[in-house]
């Protein structure tokens, strides 16, 4: 007579057909039968054994429930230690670690934790100047350095790398700035220039005093690749980076560009606009916002010491 199988509590450290950890979704029910979490019913595997366990997991019914509940973007309820600066996964979950000191219960999803890794390695390339090439490769470098540390569904390609700049990172950052700007006044710098394509390049930041900083900020606000470099072609491109910055016009101080003669059109037609708005136009200090105020502080030192 065959002897019967019993349940070993090795079998759950394994991984099914559809490569999910048998932990997740298994728990032992009896010496022969486990409880299916997924389909809620109890299978019983006293005459096959794990390969009972595995014939289960490759059901149709099956396999549609772990496809929907165990998938990267199902959030689940995990336990996280109070102060981590990400969340602390069960160790049932890939890359991840489990403490016992004082966990606290958070939403997680391994899709969000891949998406949260990629962001953080974008922002890192940024800080430190990397290549969007540099990131070629990245999760089989990170895969070799810490084996299952990194989420399985993080993947980045230089093509990826850009879109993260450009259309998550970028309007967050923006929105930064238009908060912290607030209902400070602000001066609008703009440089036209040719890059080594040969093409029409406009820059674009702002100068503004940061209240919760308490200094004079200037940040970045768009940069415009455009095909003529006329003045109404810049007026219009310079209304427009303010508008997505949703910085009140009304609250515009001066313009500044590169020189005392570039574009005198630009500043007159926003003067225009201005004295129309609220009756008085943009400050006038010379179109180099800088060269006057720094000769003046320095005239200032050089007579009162």
């Amino acid at each position: 007579m065959m002897e019967k199988s019993k349940f070993r509590a090795d079998w759950l450290l394994k991984k099914d057909r559809n490569g999910h950890l048998m932990s997740v979704r298994a728990s032992r029910h009896s010496e022969t039968e486990v409880f299916c979490k997924l389909c809620l019913c109890t299978v019983d595997f006293q005459n096959k054994g794990l390969h009972a366990l595995l014939q289960h997991s490759y059901y149709a019914k099956h396999k549609k429930l772990a496809s929907d509940l165990l998938g990267p973007k199902q959030m689940v309820l995990v336990a996280a230690n109070p102060g981590d600066s990400s969340e602390t996964i069960q160790s049932e979950y890939p890359g991840s670690s489990h403490s016992s000191s004082a966990p606290v219960i958070k939403l997680y999803s391994l899709k969000n934790a891949a998406t949260v890794s990629e962001l953080i390695w974008v922002m890192k390339s940024v800080c430190c100047n990397f290549s969007a090439s540099s990131c070629s490769g990245i999760k089989e470098t990170f895969d070799a350095m810490f084996p299952g540390g990194v989420p399985t569904d993080f993947s980045l390609s230089p093509k990826k790398m850009r879109y993260l700049i450009t259309d998550a990172l970028g309007p967050y950052f923006q929105q930064m700035i238009s908060d912290d700007v607030g209902t400070s006044f602000y001066s609008i710098c703009f440089d036209e220039t040719t890059s080594v394509e040969d093409k029409k390049e406009l820059q674009i930041s702002v100068r503004y005093w940061s209240e919760g900083r308490g200094e004079v900020v200037s940040s970045h606000l768009q940069t415009f690749f455009i095909g003529k470099a006329d003045a109404q072609t810049l007026h219009e491109k310079i209304h427009t980076a303010i508008s997505r910055a949703n910085l009140p016009i009304h609250k515009l101080l001066m313009i500044g560009s590169d020189g005392p003669n570039v574009n005198k059109k630009v500043h007159r037609l926003f003067n225009e606009n201005l004295i129309e708005m609220r009756s008085h136009g943009l400050v006038h200090i010379g179109t180099c916002l800088l060269h006057i105020v720094h000769n003046s502080y320095l005239k200032a030192l050089q007579t009162f010491g």
